[in-house]
């Protein structure tokens, strides 16, 4: 289940109800580490993803709740990913969050230089993240859930011990952390994470701030909706900009609201006049479009089906058509399938020396059990004048 605690807290320092950052246990989640290449550009780690974790992952990428994490000066990649059908129940929360992580994931961005062993405790789950010497991505995630029975702090020691178990620590520093009760501080568009330092050091540690490019790569959230969510993300923070500029200049424009009152009357009765004009302007303009469609039919030239039984009269009779498109006005592809293969260079050859072809490509010939299949590809001249259509002959039948 995701971690449904309102603790969250605005920079002004007052506690809100709503999930700036709202954080799932990191047991519901499969991780794969994989390298980068130097100079890989930004729009490219989301395909790298997608290849890391479908080379890992026994499910289709459709029913995976996904995110990843990249340092590219590093050239490293974190992709982390659950089955969706877990997080059924949880839609209505995570569609009113901002962003929907995994909690060990809003550790990466700390990228740690220091060899050992990481544990984050939650009340929900306790994770162990294993650091080699100078690297700033874990290469390798334990995380487990903490039991109802026992709960506290009795289920969450049971459970960094078997993670740990997992880890093997050897000897290696191990380091503690648990989550604050305010879990996440909201500060202008950086989000803080409050990860408290259980054991290991005096000093108290530097918070994990996150930007929203980050949570926007690590949300787990379906990607369409995420694309709306970041639309709709941006937008409120443009909105929020113009709307403090708005405020400035507001109360600059107070002073000459009364001079501009006559001006907004007379704005307002010539819009009325302006709308009761519409329909008369509108029924025009539908009109004049009709007459100027109707125009440039009548007088294009020429026709499709003149065209047509140009190419027609010279067809044999074991050769018909199955599909004909005209792009243009003068390009036209005809489908056709035939008795006799020998037969299509015989109509091939009979289309060039009509006057009105320009060219003729006959292409995806393919042979089968009693004749075969193939494509015209031709091109017309502009006002070249054209036979008309032999009635004995139909220019199109049904494929048998």
């Amino acid at each position: 289940m995701a971690a449904q605690s309102p603790n969250n807290r605005t920079a002004d320092g007052r506690l809100t109800s709503e999930q700036p950052v709202l954080l799932v246990p990191g047991s519901h989640f499969f991780t794969a580490c994989a390298p980068l290449s130097a100079g890989t550009a930004e729009r490219e780690l989301p395909g790298l993803a997608a290849l890391a974790l479908e080379a890992d992952s026994p499910f289709a990428e459709e029913q995976l709740a996904r995110g990843y994490y990249a340092v590219r000066t590093a050239g490293g990649l974190v992709v982390f990913a659950a089955l969706r059908r877990k997080f059924v129940a949880q839609q209505e929360p995570w569609a009113q969050a901002g962003f929907v992580v995994p909690d060990f994931a809003t550790w990466l961005p700390r990228v740690e230089t220091a060899s050992g062993i990481v544990v984050l405790e939650t009340p929900e789950a306790v994770t162990a993240l294993e650091f080699a010497p100078g690297s700033p991505l874990p290469r390798r995630i334990v995380s487990r859930p903490v039991p109802t029975e026992p709960g506290g702090e009795d289920g969450m020691a049971l459970t960094r011990e078997r993670v740990l178990t997992q880890i093997e620590p050897g000897g290696r520093r191990v380091r503690r952390y648990r989550l604050n009760a305010v879990r996440c501080t909201v500060k202008g568009r950086r989000f803080q994470i409050n990860w408290e330092l259980q054991e290991g050091s005096a000093a108290k540690p530097e918070p994990v701030v996150l930007t929203a490019a980050q949570l926007w790569a690590m949300d787990v959230r379906d990607p369409a909706f995420l694309r709306q969510k970041r639309r709709d993300f941006q937008w409120n923070h443009r909105a929020w900009g113009a709307l403090v500029g708005l405020g400035v200049a507001a109360a600059l424009l107070v002073v000459a609201e009364f001079a501009l009152l006559g001006v907004r009357l007379l704005n307002a009765a010539r819009e009325a006049r302006v709308e009761a004009q519409t329909p008369a302007a509108r029924r025009a303009e539908a009109d004049s479009d009709i007459v100027a469609r109707l125009a440039g039919y009548i007088d294009r030239k020429p026709q499709p089906l003149e065209l047509l039984g140009a190419v027609n009269d010279v067809r044999p009779r074991s050769i018909y058509f199955t599909k004909v498109s005209v792009d243009g006005g003068l390009q036209m592809v005809i489908d056709g399938a035939t008795s006799s293969l020998a037969e299509v260079n015989e109509f091939e050859a009979a289309l060039r020396r009509v006057p009105a072809v320009a060219a003729v490509e006959v292409k995806n010939t393919r042979a089968r059990e009693g004749g075969g299949t193939f494509q015209l590809m031709l091109s017309f001249r502009a006002g070249a004048a054209l036979a008309p259509q032999t009635a004995s002959q139909s220019p199109t039948r049904p494929t048998p």
